[in-house]
């Protein structure tokens, strides 16, 4: 059985399924539950493209399935990884300097 409610779930409105982490005696464990299966509870949130949620779960049964067989530490270095990657954004080819700039370190002057 899953009881408990989640901290803020980023992208959480929209989501269609869930990675929770719970807790299970003292030992971490993640879960993997379907939109339906769950509350979803919209917070406030500035960005109006990924906005956040609450995931509230009250009892839910679980299946084997439901519950993976994950290291934490490898939860935590993917999801930090996703955030750099995210906060660095993406770029399609090499750095370019916008006109009537002056040249960065390690550009070579013509």
């Amino acid at each position: 059985m899953l009881t408990g409610t989640s901290s803020s779930v980023l992208g959480g409105q929209v989501a269609d399924i869930f990675l929770l982490a719970a807790d299970d005696a003292g030992e971490p464990a993640f879960v993997v539950v379907d939109r339906d299966r769950v509350g979803v509870v919209d917070l406030p949130s500035h960005d109006v493209v990924r906005r956040n949620a609450e995931i509230c779960v009250d009892g839910l049964a679980l299946a084997e399935s439901d519950v993976l067989t994950l290291d934490s530490q490898r939860v935590v270095d993917i999801a930090v990884t996703l955030f750099a990657a995210e906060t660095a954004g993406s770029q399609t080819g090499p750095p370019r300097l916008l006109p009537n700039t002056p040249a960065s370190v390690g550009s070579s002057a013509e």
